[in-house]
């Protein structure tokens, strides 16, 4: 095979490749119809960045989002791998262990993803240099706030601001992991103290947005849940 050849083929194989990739990328990429502003007040819940728990995404939070973190990523969710959801000593023991044990059922956790986005800020640390790994994962149906994950430095500062807005934090262990609970109307705020490999200290947020998740899985197929479970 001469050299003309070979480069031909080198070519070939490069652009199908990168056609393979921008394929995925759009796949990837949940079709998502937003309204201008939401006039949801008062906003209840664990409230982040201007978000509560009757919130809905909209460009006007997105807009506001990005002036305060850096430009958005939207993807889909994939929910094969959900952020922890521990079995917590609340009221809502049996739904976090319901959730936790459906995501197990794939035609269950392929819906949870087609029908949800993830909104990611990874320029957040230039913007913001106590925040990293900010996803936010809304439902793609009622637009409203599913769950947060947060990475905040001055994890002491970040405590004590919570303990002033939600009241002192309740401890609890759950997987062999302590973590630092809030709860607000059916909001729960699970933190985890962490320290980086250059050992700086840090806390991870879980934010649950209870009633949402509840609501948001109740519109899925009876058939696509455990048999075996009473669902809520």
């Amino acid at each position: 095979m001469n050299t003309f050849f070979k480069k031909r083929i080198f070519i070939i194989i490069i652009v199908s490749v990168s056609i393979g990739i921008l394929l995925l990328f759009f796949l990837n990429t949940p079709r998502v119809k937003l309204s201008e502003t939401d006039k949801t007040k008062p906003l209840k819940g664990i409230i982040f960045l201007g978000i509560g728990e009757n919130s809905k995404l909209n460009k006007a939070i997105l807009k506001n989002s990005e002036r305060l973190l850096g430009n958005a990523v939207m993807e889909a969710w994939n929910p094969f791998k959900p952020e922890p959801f521990p079995v917590l000593q609340t009221e809502d023991k049996k739904f976090f262990l319901t959730y936790r044990t459906n995501l197990k059922n794939k035609k269950f956790a392929e819906i949870a993803g087609e029908n949800s986005i993830r909104v990611k800020f990874p320029y957040a640390e230039k913007y913001r240099p106590q925040y990293k790994n900010i996803i936010l994962t809304f439902s793609n149906i009622s637009k409203k706030p599913l769950k947060f994950r947060i990475d905040l430095f001055s994890p002491d500062t970040v405590i004590k601001e919570l303990n002033s807005k939600y009241g002192k934090y309740e401890k609890q262990k759950a997987n062999s992991t302590s973590f630092l609970i809030w709860e607000k109307d059916s909001s729960i705020l699970m933190a985890e103290k962490k320290i980086t490999k250059y050992q700086q200290k840090y806390i991870t947020m879980y934010i649950y947005y209870i009633e949402n998740i509840k609501n948001f899985i109740q519109k899925f197929p009876a058939d696509t849940k455990e048999n075996n479970i009473k669902v809520f």
